[in-house]
């Protein structure tokens, strides 16, 4: 009799262990751990600074134990282009050059709040750097500006500070005006209204 429970106990775990939910060497189970792959890869697609290494190094100092080969692997199962140092790119008529560059936690803080970071860095390298852009930053007023990321036809608003429902509701109109006029409407609102605005360059072309 002693046999025969104990065969049957370890028949009991052997079930248990399979109705416990899978976990992997993160010690996650399977939905955090799927959560977590996709909050990883969308970090990487979509933070301009970001790499391999830099994240999983990071992962690593809050006591996750990820390492860059997997990380690797999951955005290329993603089918995320992985940067090169160096490399370069085409977008549109563009030519672009992947780089690294070193920004402080603040700057990553308020730059991660944008679901299209790269664009804004850019914006803001061009206008820092001199460089002739479309692109545009309207000032309201005293900390309050809009970052217009303008790209052919396409116009997209950025607020970067609390607005009024009025000041929002402009920015809004703001935006359907240059969709229907051309985004010269900003430069000409800007103006009419005594506001500051830098970028904006060949709008009129």
């Amino acid at each position: 009799m002693p046999e025969e429970k104990e065969t049957t106990n370890k028949r009991t775990e052997a079930l248990n262990r399979r109705k416990r939910p899978k976990q992997n060497t993160l010690g996650m189970d399977e939905e955090e751990y799927e959560k977590y792959k996709e909050k990883m890869v969308n970090r990487y697609r979509d933070e301009f600074e970001s790499t391999i290494r830099g994240l999983a190094r990071e992962q690593r100092e809050e006591g996750i134990t990820l390492y860059a080969d997997r990380l690797r692997r999951w955005i290329g199962s993603a089918g995320v282009r992985i940067k090169s140092k160096g490399q370069s790119i085409r977008k549109g008529k563009e030519r672009m050059k992947q780089t690294t560059i070193n920004l402080t936690a603040d700057q990553l803080d308020t730059l991660s709040q944008f679901p299209n970071s790269s664009e804004i860095a850019r914006v803001a390298m061009d206008i820092i750097l001199g460089i002739p852009t479309q692109s545009m930053v309207l000032f309201l007023g005293e900390g309050k500006n809009v970052i217009f990321v303008i790209t052919g036809k396409t116009i997209e608003a950025y607020i970067t500070s609390d607005l009024t429902q009025f000041e929002e509701r402009t920015v809004q109109t703001l935006i359907n005006k240059a969709k229907l006029h051309g985004p010269h409407y900003i430069i000409n609102f800007a103006t009419e209204n005594e506001l500051d605005f830098y970028g904006g360059q060949n709008l009129y072309e």
